[in-house]
């Protein structure tokens, strides 16, 4: 058997998603550490792990993620008392607004609707467990320049309503702290939510790999 070698580049780990170092793959299911397929490795040796977020000062000093949720937010219960979404700017005074992935010991699943219109936000975090965000949740929103997530594949399966997108304003979508311009939505995913892209002018290519069996509607307009 003569191998067929496939490189695949050195990618550094992030905060929240792994990493590997330069390695070759052949079609019969081996890895090399070089491309005359001399020297293989066994197991996923190749693979870097996640970094882990180090917080100091309330930001991970490597990526800026916020360690808090923003204060004052509204919530509301939703799934008949077990889980939460945010409802409304609340209290809340910060022009970055950090969603948190858990309130009162319960999951933040979604944001309302209605939820910042016209609020005066400039940024948005988002944490994985954010499931849906509805109607005109972001309307009138316009000084949003940014949108931050740390989990590429959970934001891929998102429902998001009609108009609803902050990236509608924001434009700028960005994962563990880095634009993202050349997606490429990771092994997995099942569906790719209705308007989860939409407005995000800065791609410039989407792969998008087998495990995808439904791309929702407006996904990318």
């Amino acid at each position: 058997h003569t191998h067929s070698l496939t490189l695949h580049p050195a990618e550094e780990a992030t905060c929240t998603e792994a990493g590997n170092t330069a390695y070759w793959s052949c079609s019969c299911g081996k890895y090399f550490s070089d491309g005359e397929g001399k020297t293989e490795i066994a197991g996923d040796s190749w693979i870097i792990p996640a970094a882990g977020h180090d917080f100091e000062d309330g930001a991970c000093r490597i990526c800026g993620y916020p360690q808090a949720g923003t204060e004052g937010l509204a919530y509301t219960l939703i799934e008949g008392g077990m889980a939460y979404e945010v409802s409304g700017i609340g209290e809340a005074t910060d022009q970055k607004i950090v969603i948190p992935s858990a309130y009162r010991g319960l999951p933040v699943i979604g944001i309302g609707e209605y939820a910042f219109e016209n609020c005066d936000i400039t940024s948005l975090y988002l944490p994985d467990s954010i499931r849906s965000i509805g109607g005109k949740a972001f309307q009138g929103c316009s000084r949003l320049t940014g949108v931050f997530i740390t989990d590429l594949a959970a934001w891929c399966e998102a429902e998001v309503a009609f108009d609803s997108n902050p990236l509608f304003h924001a434009e700028n979508l960005y994962l563990n702290n880095k634009p993202v311009r050349e997606l490429v939505v990771p092994e997995g995913v099942t569906h790719i939510g209705d308007n989860v892209f939409s407005s995000c002018k800065n791609l410039t290519s989407v792969t998008v790999p087998d495990s995808v069996t439904r791309i929702g509607a407006r996904a990318f307009s």
